[in-house]
């Protein structure tokens, strides 16, 4: 019979078994990282609860390891603590849906979220795998700088009752989840989204600068993709198919105090298509997104607030409709509006216009932060109210919408024959041009402005430039022509332009044009 003896670890020396190694204690090389394997109660087949051993591993040290071929079960949340590692060793989900090497299992009775991270937390390689029957989010990042990488999430599938795969931020006050990164991380089989970067609604949100790099979300019940209450976040390369909803979406339907905080997210690249809703859906909550790519194919429904396709703005002509009117032409109050597909409905009571009217609208600015400052052709006219049609000319936030307002005004502008511009941003300028031929003037009364209203989003802040009237034809004195640039309906930018030699004091009046005049008028702008 042999003697047995216990020692312990910083009485024992370890040496690694390479060239050059040196020799320490062996207390010192197990605090490097410990195994949920080493704790009490730990299965790693998953047919009993690991629960406990795990959250003893994670209280004992700052990096957790996960041994390659084990599936330990889990009955209640796993929080990962701030500044600390839990890493999941063997191979990654490379396909979404696809098992790692080692995961959790969410038991068939969980109701809470699969895995909580805390400030500055990382979780490698791994995820989480549902059992029939478990709801809840999978993981849910509720601590500041909490990386990702190589993470799969994945339910029974998406008409299993189930939760959001990965979810930034919560419902309520009390947790910041800002700069989050995950990279090459998936989702598949969820009911709910598979990403969703949501904070606290009503409140200014702590789920902000984020960057998702990479991952996949495929065949959720969902969206691939939804960003709601959180700014400033960007997604590079990821892929978002065959879900429910869309590929991704920025914003909610509805901008309301609880909904109005998505601004400033992008989308570089990445690929969204075969959704059942659709690719990408820039939604009425959301304020100054955008997305660049190079896919020509792209389907982007653009229903969001100073939002746009940046990779199709630089160097692309777009249409706007330029008009005369007058200093002192009569503004009437817009005090209701609808907004069906692209046709407004406008209520302004007794207004007296009549169809193919050229209207002016400035200010107007509707309860889900509708934009409808333009120039347009109104038809449909009862006594009250009028349609017009939103076009290239206009921004606008969602084609439904209705409520009333104030502030809001119309002035009725010349009737044309010929009314169009065009307007293409290079970098930091905005070149346009515009050609106006009128058939009646009489709506026309005081100092003439030509109006070229550019959509705001494509804008910025307006700097000065240069203009020249190109030709001109039915003014029957010299004079200068007042020409406004509106942004945001009620911040303008004057310049005027010399008309003709020998210049007659003053300003162009409704006296100096022939009831058929035309302008061809072009220049440039700053656009920052």
């Amino acid at each position: 019979m042999g003697l047995r003896q216990r020692l312990n670890a910083d009485r024992v020396a370890y040496k690694a078994p390479l060239a050059g190694a040196s020799e320490r204690m062996q207390q010192d090389k197990n605090r490097e990282y410990v195994s949920v394997s080493d704790f009490a109660g730990y299965d790693p087949t998953g047919g009993t609860d690991s629960t406990a051993a795990i959250i003893a591993a994670l209280a004992a040290s700052k990096h957790v390891v996960v041994p390659d071929g084990h599936t330990p079960l889990i009955s209640s949340t796993i929080v990962i603590p701030s500044l600390t590692t839990l890493e999941f060793r063997g191979a990654h989900s490379v396909v979404s849906g696809s098992h790692p090497g080692s995961y959790f299992i969410k038991k068939a009775t969980m109701v809470d979220n699969g895995i909580e991270m805390r400030d500055y937390s990382r979780i490698s390689g791994g995820g989480l795998i549902y059992q029939a029957g478990a709801t809840g989010d999978g993981i849910a990042v509720q601590g500041n700088s909490c990386r990702m990488n190589n993470v799969a999430v994945i339910g029974v599938d998406k008409a299993t009752p189930s939760g959001v795969g990965i979810r930034v931020g919560k419902d309520a006050a009390g947790a910041n989840a800002n700069s989050w990164q995950f990279t090459n991380c998936n989702v598949a089989g969820m009911s709910g989204h598979g990403f969703y970067v949501h904070d606290k609604p009503g409140l200014p949100p702590d789920a902000n600068a984020g960057n998702a790099i990479g991952c996949f979300s495929m065949n959720n019940g969902g969206d691939g993709f939804n960003v709601d209450n959180a700014n400033l976040c960007t997604f590079h390369g990821c892929l978002g198919e065959l879900n429910t909803g869309n590929g991704i979406v920025f914003g909610t339907n509805v901008a309301d105090a609880a909904h109005s905080y998505c601004y400033g997210n992008i989308i570089l690249g990445g690929d969204y298509e075969m959704n059942t809703a659709g690719q990408v859906l820039l939604n009425r909550g959301a304020r100054n997104c955008g997305v660049h790519s190079g896919n020509v194919g792209l389907s982007v429904v653009d229903n969001g607030y100073r939002t746009q396709r940046l990779d199709l703005v630089q160097g692309k002509r777009r249409s706007f409709t330029p008009a005369l009117t007058g200093t002192t032409a009569v503004s009437k109050a817009i005090t209701a509006y609808s907004i069906v597909g692209n046709t407004a409905t406008l209520t302004v009571a007794g207004h007296g216009y009549a169809n193919a009217k050229s209207v002016w609208i400035r200010y107007f600015n509707g309860g889900g932060k509708e934009n409808l400052n333009g120039v347009f052709v109104i038809s449909n006219v009862t006594v009250d109210t009028f349609d017009i049609t939103i076009g290239d000319d206009v921004t606008f936030v969602q084609p439904s919408g209705a409520g009333a307002v104030a502030g809001p005004m119309a002035v009725l502008c010349g009737t044309y024959s010929t009314a169009q511009g065009s307007y293409r941003i290079e970098q930091d300028r905005i070149f346009f041009e515009a050609a106006i031929v009128t058939t009646d003037i009489s709506n026309i009364t005081g100092t003439v402005q030509l109006i070229l209203p550019f959509p705001a989003a494509n804008l910025g802040a307006l700097m000065p430039g240069h203009t020249e009237i190109e030709s001109y034809s039915g003014v029957t004195h010299t004079g200068k022509l007042g020409c406004i640039i509106w942004q945001d309906g009620n911040a303008q930018q004057k310049f005027y332009q010399s008309i003709g030699s020998g210049l007659a004091p003053g300003l162009l009046t409704n006296a100096g044009l022939a009831a058929a005049t035309s302008f061809y008028i072009s220049g440039w702008y700053f656009s920052q």
